[in-house]
């Protein structure tokens, strides 16, 4: 998957939040409740034309409104950040993240706990 800028990502976290096609209005309205960006329309329009060059999204056009789709699932993105993640930081070892976590204090007791639950099979997601 090609890289996505921190702008292109959040315009995608705006389209994958629609779970149906999108407008820019809705694109612009979400990215300034949740992430603070008061985007121009030309604005979330550019991000949008790189976010379809990189086969990220595709759209239509119905009257004089255009709408947004995802072409690539949120879940398979997390994948392959995460694991483009691990490698560049962790050499792709899940443990030598969290011993860091652990290292730097970041792991509350009860995000221990959890994933002790995770790791043991009582707990099949950290939703749960």
């Amino acid at each position: 998957m090609k890289k996505l800028t921190e702008s292109e990502t959040i315009v995608m976290q705006c389209i994958w939040k629609g779970q149906k096609d999108v407008t820019i209005a809705q694109i612009m309205q979400w990215a300034r409740e949740d992430h603070g960006k008061d985007w121009k329309q030309q604005t979330v329009s550019t991000h949008l034309s790189h976010l379809a060059a990189k086969g990220y999204v595709d759209f239509y056009t119905g009257g004089r409104v255009s709408y947004y789709r995802p072409l690539v699932d949120v879940e398979d993105y997390k994948r392959d950040r995460n694991g483009n993640f691990l490698n560049a930081w962790y050499g792709g070892s899940i443990s030598n993240m969290v011993e860091k976590l652990n290292a730097d204090g970041m792991l509350e007791k009860a995000e221990v706990t959890k994933l002790r639950k995770i790791l043991s099979g009582k707990s099949k997601t950290a939703d749960q």
